[in-house]
C-alpha cells in the first residue's frame, strides 16, 4: 500500500499468522479453534505467530500501538 498506515486505520483490520506486522503493540489472537489465547506485544519487525495457546493460524486485532523504545527517536 502506497499510504502509510496510523494505528486508528489498523485497529479496524484483521491481520494473520505469518504476515508482517505493520505497527508495534499490544495484539489479540482469534479464531475459532480456542478462546483462550492471550493479548500480545509484538514488534513491528516480526511477523504474526500461530495462536500461543494451541499453535492455530489466527487472525489479529490491534488493541493498542505501544512502541518499543528503540522506535522513539527520542531514545535514538
Amino acid at each position: 500500500m502506497s499510504q502509510e498506515k496510523t494505528g486508528s486505520n489498523i485497529s479496524q483490520l484483521a491481520f494473520r499468522s505469518g504476515e508482517g506486522v505493520p505497527v508495534s503493540g499490544l495484539w489479540r489472537p482469534e479464531h475459532d479453534k480456542c478462546n483462550t489465547a492471550p493479548e500480545l506485544w509484538i514488534s513491528k519487525l516480526d511477523r504474526f505467530p500461530p495462536c500461543p495457546a494451541c499453535g492455530s493460524p489466527a487472525r489479529f486485532i490491534l488493541l493498542e500501538e505501544v512502541r518499543h523504545i528503540s522506535e522513539d527517536s527520542d531514545f535514538l
